[in-house]
């Protein structure tokens, strides 16, 4: 009798394995996506978007500047992410360094992609890559010796972030413009929620521009209203 049990208490459980989902192979999905759409159906707060206007697909997918990042689409996840793990932090009105602590957070935590600000950001993008210099002021990683970024319009309808990934550092955290670890960028974006009349920005277009013979990379973030 118990041998019995046994053998069917094993077929029980045997045919529960073979029927739940997602104990196969996920597919091995490359991570230098070809296609890019931000956003989803409704916000998750999780990096995937707060909602879609009109995500579009774009940006060169081939350099990851030893970042783990190929896409328009990573950068993206990447800030809400970014944002969403500050949402506890008190939010900050003004360009890093030269602004003030404000009295509550007005932009969106997770931002939802837009596609004509998709549009403006690679073309920046790919000005930049192409030997344009990168609009607004240039701000240095805060303890010295990282990546830079550039910053614009804060006090407008569309804030502009540029960024250069290089060759020189491997991972994702410490040296990288656009990292946690950078407590210029922290200020600039992760509690971000400036600045006077134009406060309330929620959308997001990320531009990504491959540099030629050289795993780096020219990165632009507009946030718009």
């Amino acid at each position: 009798m118990k041998q019995i049990m046994a053998l069917a208490l094993f077929a029980v459980i045997f045919g529960l394995i073979i029927t739940t989902p997602g104990c196969g192979s996920s597919g091995g999905g490359s991570s230098r996506s070809g296609s890019t759409s931000y956003g989803g159906g409704g916000g998750t707060g999780t990096g995937t978007g707060g909602g879609n206007t009109g995500g579009t697909s774009g940006g060169d997918t081939t350099n990851d500047a030893n970042t783990g990042m190929f896409t328009a689409q990573d950068m993206f996840n990447h800030i809400n992410k970014l944002r969403g793990e500050y949402t506890s932090h008190g939010p900050y009105d003004g360009y890093p360094w030269k602004g003030q602590n404000a009295d509550s957070m007005t932009w969106s935590i997770t931002m939802t992609a837009d596609s004509g600000l998709t549009g403006e950001a690679q073309a920046e993008a790919e000005r930049v890559r192409d030997g344009g210099d990168p609009a607004g002021e240039r701000f240095g990683y805060q303890n010295g010796g990282g990546e830079p970024f550039w910053a614009t319009g804060i006090d407008t309808p569309k804030y502009m972030i540029t960024g250069w990934s290089t060759d020189q550092l491997d991972g994702n955290l410490y040296g990288r413009w656009h990292t946690k670890a950078n407590g210029t960028f922290r200020l600039g974006c992760a509690y971000q929620s400036g600045s006077g009349q134009y406060n309330k920005k929620h959308l997001l277009g990320v531009g990504k521009a491959d540099v030629q013979d050289k795993n780096e990379i020219w990165w632009v973030l507009i946030f718009g209203e």
